[in-house]
């Protein structure tokens, strides 16, 4: 046996319960992603569902596209108490066109911490929309002001969002900037970010501490992919998610 594989064994066995959910889409078969892996389309809706593709991924040989109507969704139980950190990789080719209107443009990233699979009694914890038109992520960060951040295209980059449930607070990073609205007071343990339960906006009075669902929605845009998404417990090293996608992948 060798090196790598004793410490991958290692790794794996001193936190095998950090591997809550994860998905490279790489099992499924190409086509909808409907009813595969817990994937399904907004209340339930078999043609919102994003689309397993394989002509690009980050770790071999799938992703998940989304594009044009798809809306696409997984959902979540037991997800109530602890710190959890939410990652996941996005591929913006460099002729993306944002759809929507108005001011609604983008292909967005949403977590939900109320969901039922019928589309109603839904409450969203982070939302953020990457727009062509200026080249910028669109931020719902717990205001009614939006937080704006370039995004690149043309190569994989990293959403990664912390949910500490006992603080109730979240904090959404975009290749590792915090996405953070300056006039919100910061948490005075945690830092910047905002309220997990108050929502997108901060006004929600009934939010869940809970995280109930992640939601791909493309908005009439033009493909974008993801891939390697993580959902585990902290602490998780960073040298831990790399051996699980090095073990992914073989």
């Amino acid at each position: 046996m060798g090196k790598l594989s004793v410490v991958v064994m290692l790794a794996l066995g001193a936190a095998c319960a950090c591997a809550d959910w994860s998905d490279n889409f790489d099992a499924y078969t190409l086509g909808s992603i409907y009813n595969q892996g817990g994937w399904t389309g907004w209340a339930g809706v078999p043609s919102a569902a994003g689309t397993v593709t394989d002509v690009i991924s980050r770790s071999p040989t799938q992703s998940q596209e989304i594009a044009d109507a798809h809306d696409s969704v997984h959902m979540y139980s037991g997800y109530t108490a602890g710190v959890w950190l939410y990652n996941a990789y996005i591929w913006i080719p460099d002729d993306f066109v944002s759809g929507g209107s108005g001011t609604d443009w983008g292909t967005y990233f949403i977590l939900l911490n109320t969901y039922t699979n019928g589309g109603s009694n839904t409450r969203w914890s982070v939302q953020f929309a990457f727009d062509s038109q200026d080249g910028l992520i669109h931020g719902d960060c717990g205001s009614s002001n939006e937080v704006t951040l370039p995004f690149v295209t043309g190569q994989w980059s990293n959403i990664a969002v912390r949910i500490d449930l006992g603080y109730d607070w979240t904090q959404v990073y975009y290749n590792g900037t915090l996405l953070d609205a300056p006039a919100l007071p910061n948490h005075p343990i945690l830092g910047g970010g905002y309220q997990w339960t108050k929502g997108v906006f901060g006004t929600d009075t009934n939010g869940l501490l809970n995280i109930a669902a992640v939601d791909l929605y493309a908005n009439s845009s033009s493909s974008v992919y993801y891939d390697d998404m993580y959902l585990v417990p902290e602490p998780v090293s960073g040298l831990l998610l790399v051996l699980l996608t090095v073990l992914r992948r073989r």
